[in-house]
């Protein structure tokens, strides 16, 4: 086999998948990995729009009413800690993504950028990314969570389909750049 054809395959190695969204990790306080594995399926499912109305969301710090020990949370009644979660993007294999995969990019404008520059990039094998400066706003850094807010809506996604009302998360913040890593905390329910 010719080595070009090798190396014009290598980019679609990266591509996993159409768009690239927040990923969910949640562990079951009562250690049910069916409950969390229902939790997270029902998570991924993404066309579904789950209520978010009345879940509260306490973040970057905690209130003197719980302690944490040994990495779990300790809540007095009327508070029931369901399960621990985190946000980010962990299946990626590249921290700098160029446009090999349709990204869910915020602004309309950038989607009309960049979405036509992924089957240039395909068939360039990235070199279109690399050399055309009209695709350089295209190239992302994939494990970055470019807005806290869409953790913070992502994690109330989440409490509801976990069957909370509480979030309390705290954000993994990269030493060098001061950039959003991750969102994790708990998820809580008051039972009054």
């Amino acid at each position: 086999m010719n080595m070009n054809k090798i190396y014009f395959f290598l980019p679609l190695l990266f591509v996993s998948c159409a768009s690239v969204h927040l990923e969910a990790k949640y562990y079951s306080s009562d250690s049910d990995r069916k409950t969390a594995t229902k939790i997270i399926e029902k998570f991924e499912q993404r066309e579904v729009i789950t209520p978010t109305d009345g879940i509260g969301i306490i973040v970057d710090r905690l209130p003197r009413s719980f302690r944490i020990r040994n990495g779990k949370l300790i809540a007095k009644k009327p508070f029931r800690v369901l399960g621990r979660f985190e946000l980010g993007y962990f299946k990626t294999a590249t921290a700098v993504q160029f446009p090999l995969v349709f990204h869910d990019y915020k602004s309309k404008a950038m989607k009309v950028l960049c979405y036509p520059q992924v089957p240039l990039s395909w068939a360039t094998a990235t070199m279109w990314s690399l050399l055309v400066p009209l695709a350089w706003p295209c190239i992302i850094n994939i494990h970055e969570i470019e807005e806290p807010s869409d953790a913070v809506k992502e994690a109330k996604r989440l409490a509801a389909i976990a069957g909370g009302n509480l979030v309390i998360g705290f954000f993994k913040r990269n030493r060098l750049d001061n950039s959003i890593e991750s969102f994790s905390g708990w998820i809580l329910k008051i039972t009054l």
